[in-house]
């Protein structure tokens, strides 16, 4: 039973592998004398149509990579039907781990992966029909918390984010400079044992409880106080948890904040394909009640970059 299960995870994996080459170009640009590297995945459409089209970018996790984030946080067969171009940058290797990372304002952190992603998006720009309006971030774990380095340190940049599974460090500016309101889409398991909902420390990181979380970005959107409370999905037979959207809306603009609470949800991306459980089981549990990647776009195409 373990081995015809195993058997089926290397199946898919190099089956999703082989279709990754579909599609998908890897790219380079150079940042403090180092060679920084990211994945494009472009739909068919974007040949065939001439307008401008928007650019996702989807940050992989702590320890992970492009092609990962790819298969879990998928957005291709979205991008195929929306014509977005998505942008999966590869984190740097922290020589104490030897692993991927982000550095959001993390301890241990030293590339300057903001400026790295800057430079990508103003590289892509220039050489693809790219509405500069329309660029937009989401991530899982630490890639989830680049994500809202990024609403600091690129609100020139970057229209709306979408963080799932990670809030700020401690480390993170009380207030971004010049802050300017940006919508955001987080979600959040209430069970996830490494950044908890409730806050605590990982590693050398402290991180911020959720309901924190959302406070800062109400303040800062400038949101009403008390939300619409919609129950989106209830558990059933495949998925232990039920899905609560929480929705707070701009009182004079559209930068809303929304939170997507997976009661009894892991360190997980909701939706993302089931035979990821046999690789990912120390994470918690998979919602399979709603699927991310759709409903962060939803959000996303809803929102242009604000003045």
């Amino acid at each position: 039973m373990v081995l015809s299960a195993l058997f089926l995870v290397f199946a898919v994996v190099f089956y999703s592998y082989k279709n990754i080459q579909r599609n998908t170009k890897n790219e380079s640009i150079s940042l403090d004398g180092e060679v920084r590297n990211y994945k494009l995945y472009i739909p068919k459409s974007y040949y065939r149509k001439k307008e401008p089209v928007p650019l996702l970018i989807n940050l992989h996790g702590h320890s992970s990579n492009p092609w990962q984030q790819l298969i879990y946080g998928d957005f291709r067969k979205i991008s195929d039907k929306e014509g977005f171009i998505i942008a999966l940058p590869q984190g740097m290797t922290y020589a104490a781990s030897n692993q991927n990372y982000w550095n959001a304002y993390y301890k241990e952190g030293t590339h300057n992966d903001s400026q790295f992603i800057a430079n990508m998006i103003n590289a892509l720009i220039e050489e693809y029909r790219i509405d500069p309006k329309r660029v937009y971030a989401t991530g899982f774990s630490n890639g989830a918390a680049m994500c809202i380095a990024l609403a600091c340190d690129l609100q020139d940049k970057i229209a709306a984010i979408a963080p799932v599974s990670c809030t700020r460090t401690s480390e993170f500016p009380a207030v971004c400079k010049n802050s300017k309101p940006i919508p955001v889409l987080m979600m959040h398991g209430t069970k996830d044992k490494f950044v908890k909902y409730e806050g605590g420390s990982l590693s050398v990181n402290e991180f911020i409880g959720v309901s924190d979380e959302i406070e800062i970005w109400k303040k800062r959107n400038q949101t009403i106080d008390i939300p619409k409370i919609d129950t989106l999905a209830y558990a059933d037979s495949k998925s232990t948890s039920t899905v609560v959207k929480e929705s707070y809306t701009g009182k004079t603009n559209k930068a809303d904040v929304i939170l997507y609470k997976i009661i009894n949800g892991g360190h997980t991306w909701p939706g993302s394909p089931r035979w990821a459980k046999l690789i990912s089981g120390k994470l918690g549990h998979t919602n399979q009640t709603i699927n991310a990647s759709r409903e962060i776009w939803n959000f996303f195409k809803g929102h242009r970059l604000q003045k």
